[in-house]
């Protein structure tokens, strides 16, 4: 007896549903990474929770005074307060640098977005059968693209300069002297693990569709020209010997007659 397996489009819409918001979620989140700086550094304020952690988004910051409170980097410049006792606009110019591989991600995370997008609305439109519902493979499709695009977006965010450049982080010596620093370590935090999160769930998606592509369930399926009638084997013999004594029965009085 061959393996079936019957597709479920409301749950293939739900799972690319959750995988579209956590995918958003972590591009909006201001602590996709989190970065040891190695050193502590001064504010103009005093902060009793000083750390050298802080968190570091695609499009915003964590404070760096007050953590857990996200920020627009160009936004620093107006506060009374920086990363340094100088007037410093590091994060000013994190936002509007040349890393190229830190705009790259950037990019691939709304390129991510727009196919998780598309792959949501396709799944629903099946549902409400608008568009049909055999066309899986689109949905593998998308679901591959998108999955791609969240591995991309974690590889090339651990690759720009805040974790991996020996100048990007400015430290104010005893003596008034600005050093710049290597970023002593980063690892994942609460973005990047919603985005892993996301990419599981699209990887999810692509083998239930692959699944329900090469194992159909053809016990559901609506025969317009065939009409089966489910017999056993002993029974179907039972009938074809049934039929040719009939026939030999019917020749023989044939013969007789003639």
């Amino acid at each position: 007896m061959g393996l079936r397996f019957r597709y479920n489009s409301v749950l293939a819409g739900c799972l690319l549903f959750a995988a579209f918001i956590l995918s958003i979620l972590s591009t909006i989140d201001c602590v996709f990474v989190t970065v040891d700086v190695g050193f502590i550094p001064e504010t103009k304020i005093d902060v009793e929770d000083k750390s050298a952690t802080y968190g570091i988004g695609l499009w915003s910051v964590e404070d760096s005074a007050h953590k857990g409170l996200c920020v627009m980097p160009i936004m620093l410049k107006e506060k009374e307060y920086s990363l340094n006792t100088n007037d410093d606009d590091l994060y000013t110019q994190f936002m509007t640098s040349s890393d190229t591989i830190f705009t790259v991600a950037r990019i691939i995370a709304l390129v991510g977005c727009f196919f998780g997008l598309l792959d949501v609305s396709c799944a629903w439109a099946a549902v409400f059968s608008i568009i049909d519902q055999k066309r899986r493979r689109f949905t593998v499709n998308l679901s591959l693209l998108a999955f791609i695009c969240e591995g991309l977006k974690i590889a090339l965010v651990f690759m720009s300069s805040p974790c991996t450049s020996d100048d990007f982080w400015e430290r104010l010596e005893e003596d008034e002297v600005i050093t710049f620093h290597s970023a002593d370590q980063c690892w994942l935090s609460r973005g990047a693990f919603m985005s892993v999160a996301s990419a599981v769930v699209y990887f999810l998606v692509v083998i239930y569709c692959f699944i329900a592509i090469v194992f159909k369930d053809y016990s559901h399926k609506e025969q317009r020209s065939m009409r089966f009638e489910e017999i056993s084997v002993p029974s179907y013999m039972q009938s074809v010997g049934s039929n040719k004594s009939n026939m030999g029965s019917s020749g023989a009085q044939s013969g007789n007659t003639g």
